[in-house]
């Protein structure tokens, strides 16, 4: 008699929050937000019908994706997709009106599933991972000096006073990299002297001119090749968010980093948006100081 072949166990993935509470809120959110895109499409046709339902199958891609990402399993993302709403039953063809009734019902339903997933948020545990890496996090931030700020810059000495000073008028200690004594110190040794520095501006200012290797090439204004590197440097050493590109005049930014913001210093409002960009970071910026 042969013998019944033992069962594997079988492992449960645990429903834990790859990611913050608050994050995975915004970013369900904001996905039931752009429903309303789909619900104001106007569905006067057939054509319009069909362009309305590839809309709806892009949207509710990503949103199952996007519950993917945000949770340790795949348990709610199972819970969304197989959730079909209240679609009415009827025989034979039904009429434009009752189609468009039932997308309207379909995207309705989808939202009011991820509704119901927010509202269990605060249910979910987060991740070890996620646990640790915020620890690390907690840490380093433990550990920053938000009294200084690094500033990067060309030959444009102007543009680097008037951003020293402006940054002295808010309180802060300007830490400008290349006034720091040599001591036989390359640039990354002297930005790592001052390792607790929480954040860095980088001036773009138009010193060199430069463009592709070609027969007459359209040459254009570029910043010096160490503050380019040293921007970079800075964004591995600080992260994105603590590091604020300024531009003065025309130059030509780096158009391969993505999600990098340049603010223009050839506006009265570049004083505004580092204020607001420090105070993200967690320096201590009065606003009325920026007046």
């Amino acid at each position: 008699m042969a013998r019944k072949k033992a069962s594997l166990p079988i492992t449960v993935i645990p429903l834990e929050l790859a990611v913050n509470q608050q994050e995975a809120e915004i970013k369900i959110t904001d996905r039931i937000n752009k429903s309303n895109e789909l619900l104001e499409i106007t569905i006067q046709n057939s054509q319009q019908l069909h362009d309305a339902g590839k809309e709806y199958a892009k949207w509710d891609d990503f949103n199952k994706q996007l519950l993917k990402r945000l949770f340790t399993s795949e348990e709610l993302f199972l819970e969304y997709n197989r959730y079909k709403g209240g679609m009415s039953i009827l025989r034979g063809e039904k009429s434009l009106g009752e189609k468009r009734n039932d997308f309207t019902v379909k995207v309705e339903d989808k939202c009011h599933r991820l509704e119901s997933i927010i509202e269990r948020l605060e249910l979910i545990p987060e991740s070890r991972e996620l646990i640790s890496v915020n620890s690390i996090q907690n840490d380093k931030s433990k550990n920053v000096n938000y009294s200084q700020i690094f500033i990067v810059h060309g030959h444009d000495d102007s543009a680097k006073l008037e951003v020293a000073r402006f940054i002295e008028k808010l309180g802060f200690e300007p830490i400008i990299i290349h006034e720091q004594p040599n001591a036989s110190k390359t640039i990354i040794e002297k930005i790592e002297a001052f390792s607790n520095v929480g954040f860095g501006v980088v001036i773009y200012s138009p010193c060199d001119i430069g463009g592709k290797n070609k027969d007459n090439p359209e040459l254009a204004g570029r910043a010096r090749q160490n503050v380019v590197f040293e921007h970079g440097f800075l964004i591995g050493k600080l992260g994105r968010s603590k590091v604020c590109p300024l531009v003065t005049g025309n130059v030509e930014t780096p158009n391969d980093i993505s999600g990098i913001v340049y603010t223009s210093m050839d506006t009265s409002n570049w004083q505004i948006a580092l204020a607001k960009e420090l105070r993200t970071a967690d320096y201590a910026v009065d606003m009325n100081d920026v007046i």
